[in-house]
């Protein structure tokens, strides 16, 4: 099996691959040199789909006592974003020590300076997956540790492939959520964008309640501008939901709602959960 492994960071981004048989890993360069966490995602979801791969690794920078600090974090964050690309689970590696491990197999091979800053991350990478690979060959029957799942829907509509393609839909905690859009608002970030396939259904898997209008409560709290929504569907766009809309300035009074279709018969062949009278009703 083809696997891609990523060594993540705020400025450069290394990758490396596999053959088919596991046996053989390699660096890949030139590594990206991106700070935007999309344009890195959307750039290894490329390089996977050109090289064929099927698996994808993200080292995990825990420190050296094994708890995780800010860098771990992000880290996390950007293996989720990248699961959501690729459309695909991500497996998150334990990289401690492999930038040590990497600076050591360059400096063997007699590579400082620029040409070392070139290929670092990349090798670090290569590490990371040798590692994992290492881990697979002793547990060939066994999921990995930590595996990051693409967010789905648990709509199924019946001419939709998402559900298919990434599964059920999974709300991520609330604090990792107001967590990750505090950093953003204390980085100057004025617009925030709260986006899944199914927003209104948010909450609903962790406790069974409908929890998007507590989240956008707290999000208001921050220093954005705006606060955009992106998707409601019409069966769980609630009352308490409306009125948050309504009550708080910041959030955008557009709300872009896949209604589909207004006849019952077509929306049933659909496999839509609402009804012409629920839309009306809405």
């Amino acid at each position: 099996m083809k696997w891609l492994a990523v060594d993540y960071g705020d400025s450069r981004t290394g990758l490396a691959g596999c053959d088919a048989g596991e046996t053989i890993t390699s660096p890949i360069t030139p590594q990206i040199e991106e700070k935007s966490m999309n344009k890195v995602a959307a750039a290894v979801t490329e390089v996977f789909a050109a090289r064929g791969a099927e698996g994808l690794v993200c080292g995990l920078p825990k420190n050296m006592d094994g708890t995780e600090g800010s860098r771990a974090n992000k880290s996390r964050r950007f293996a989720q974003r990248l699961a959501n690309t690729a459309g695909v689970p991500v497996v998150l590696w334990d990289e401690r020590r492999t930038t040590v491990s990497a600076a050591a197999i360059l400096a063997d091979n007699d590579t400082f300076g620029a040409k070392r800053k070139e290929r670092l991350d990349s090798v670090s990478a290569a590490v990371i997956l040798e590692s994992f690979l290492n881990w697979r060959a002793h547990h060939p029957d066994e999921e990995p540790p930590e595996l990051v799942r693409p967010e789905g829907c648990s709509n199924r509509c019946a001419y939709c492939v998402i559900p298919s393609l990434r599964g059920k839909y999974r709300s991520r905690p609330m604090n990792e959520l107001l967590d990750e859009a505090a950093e953003l608002a204390s980085a100057g970030v004025k617009e925030l964008i709260v986006i899944a396939q199914d927003i209104t259904r948010y909450g609903t898997d962790l406790n069974g309640e409908h929890q998007l209008a507590k989240l956008l409560k707290e999000l208001c709290k921050l220093d954005f501008h705006w606060i955009r929504l992106h998707y409601l569907y019409p069966t769980d766009t609630t009352d308490e939901l409306i009125d948050v809309i309504a009550s708080e300035p910041k959030i955008v009074k557009y709300l872009d709602i896949p209604i589909q279709h207004c006849n019952d018969t077509i929306l049933k062949a659909m496999n839509r959960r609402d009804t012409k009278a629920d839309l009306l009703a809405l």
